[in-house]
C-alpha cells in the first residue's frame, strides 16, 4: 500500500507503546537499536533530554528499544527523534514532496546539497533544513512535529523572499525510518507553502523536463516553436483562408452596425463575448457600444414597428461567427488538428509543438 493513500489516522498509537528505536552515539549521529551493543555499552543518550540510555536489545519479550538508566520517564523524546530523523532523511536523500503551488501540481524535488540547522545571520533564521538545486535555487524546509512555525519567523521568511515549505509530522507517526522515507519523498499530504517567490522558475524546470522526457521517448518527433511549424503553418494558413472567406461572404450584406464587429480579431470577437444573446422572452440581440442591437431572420413574423433590423444575413452572421473564431484560434494556437501534431508544451512563455513532420532536403 502506498503511503501517500494512508490517512494519518492509521498511524495512531497508544503513548505508552511510543518505544524508542533510535537514540545519539557518541559520535553525535541517530544510531538505530538493532545496530548498537546491548547495555550500556550502547553508549548513547537521549535526543531530548541527554540522558544516558540503555540498549534493549535481547528481549524475548518486547521490541528492541533504548529506555533511560535512571529510569525516567522523558515525555519528550518521541517527537525529538522524529524531527531529528526527518531531518537526517531530507540530508540523506536529497529530496521531498512538493505541494501545490497555484497550478502547479505536488512534485518530487531533487537537491545537490542539503544543509541542516546552518543558521543565516542576515536573515536571522535557522531553518531545519535547506535544499540546494543544481540551478542554486534554496528552498528553506521546516519540519512540524510539535511546534508550527510562528508569525515572526513568517515575517522574517517573507521579508526575507525567502523559499519556504512547511511539512508537518504527525506525532504519532511510526519511527520506522522507511515509513518515514516514503511519507516524505512521495506523500502529498500535510505539507505547505510558506514563501515561494520562485514558484514560476520551478514550473519552468518542471516543463524543461518534461520537454526532455517526451523528446527521449519520441525519438521520431522533434520540438519547434510553435509559430513556426512548417505544417502547421499551411493548415493554419487554410483556417484562416476559411475564416476570412466567411467574413468577406457576409460584409457586404451584414447590417451597419455589425460590419464593425466584423473587422475585429477573432481573439478581440471571443474576448468580448459579442455573439447573439437572448433576452428572458428568447428575443436575440447583440450587445455592442453600450447598446442592444436587435436582430431577426428576415422570414419570421415580428409585427413590433421598433424592431427594424430584419436581416436574415446579419441573423445568420453572429449565429455562426463564434463557432467560425473558435475554429480559427483553436488550429492558430493549438495545432490539434494538424495530422503531424503529437504534444504541446508550455516552456518560459513559449509554446513548443512536437511535431512528427519531416521536412525534405533540398538537393544542391
Amino acid at each position: 500500500m502506498e503511503l501517500s493513500h494512508i490517512h494519518y489516522n492509521s498511524f495512531h498509537m497508544d503513548t505508552h507503546h511510543k518505544l524508542l528505536t533510535f537514540a545519539i552515539n557518541k559520535q553525535g549521529a541517530l544510531a538505530f537499536i538493532e545496530d548498537v551493543p546491548n547495555g550500556l555499552a550502547c553508549e548513547c543518550i537521549c535526543p531530548c533530554c541527554k540522558e544516558p540510555l540503555i540498549a534493549r536489545n535481547k528481549g524475548k519479550y518486547r521490541k528492541n528499544h533504548f529506555a533511560h538508566s535512571s529510569g525516567c520517564d522523558c515525555s519528550g523524546y518521541y517527537e525529538t527523534t522524529l524531527h531529528l530523523l526527518s531531518k537526517e532523511i531530507i540530508k540523506t536523500e536529497k529530496s521531498i514532496m512538493l505541494p501545490n503551488y497555484g497550478n502547479l501540481e505536488p512534485q518530487q524535488i531533487v537537491f545537490e546539497e542539503v544543509e541542516v540547522e546552518e543558521r543565516n545571520d542576515c536573515s536571522d533564521l535557522q531553518p531545519d533544513c535547506v535544499g540546494i538545486t543544481k540551478e542554486g535555487l534554496r528552498l528553506h524546509i521546516e519540519i512540524f512535529v510539535t511546534h508550527q512555525i510562528d508569525d515572526v519567523k513568517k515575517s522574517k521568511i517573507k521579508e526575507g523572499n525567502i523559499n519556504c515549505i512547511e511539512i508537518r509530522i504527525p506525532r504519532d507517526f511510526p519511527l520506522d525510518k522507511e515509513l518515514l522515507i516514503e511519507f516524505i519523498l512521495n506523500s502529498t499530504e500535510s505539507r505547505e507553502w510558506i514563501n515561494y517567490p520562485h514558484g514560476d522558475w520551478l514550473y519552468s524546470e518542471r516543463q524543461k523536463a518534461k520537454i526532455i522526457k517526451y523528446r527521449n521517448l519520441h525519438p521520431d518527433t522533434r520540438a519547434i516553436h510553435a509559430e513556426k511549424c512548417e505544417t502547421c503553418m499551411a493548415y493554419s494558413g487554410m483556417i484562416q483562408k476559411e475564416y476570412y472567406d466567411f467574413i468577406n461572404s457576409y460584409i457586404n450584406r451584414i447590417h451597419a452596425w455589425a460590419i464593425p464587429i466584423a473587422k475585429l480579431s477573432p481573439q478581440e470577437i471571443v474576448n468580448t463575448h459579442i455573439v447573439i444573446q437572448y433576452t428572458k422572452r428568447n428575443k436575440p440581440y447583440v450587445w455592442y457600444n453600450d447598446r442592444y442591437n436587435w436582430i431577426y431572420p428576415k422570414d419570421e413574423k415580428y409585427t413590433n414597428i421598433e424592431h427594424k433590423i430584419r436581416c436574415k444575413s446579419t441573423y445568420g452572421f453572429f449565429k455562426n461567427l463564434f463557432d467560425e473564431c473558435l475554429d480559427y484560434l483553436d488550429c492558430m494556437n493549438e495545432h490539434r488538428q494538424c495530422q503531424h501534431f503529437k504534444k504541446q508544451f508550455e516552456y518560459n512563455g513559449q509554446w513548443y509543438v512536437f511535431c512528427s513532420f519531416k521536412p525534405k532536403k533540398v538537393e544542391t
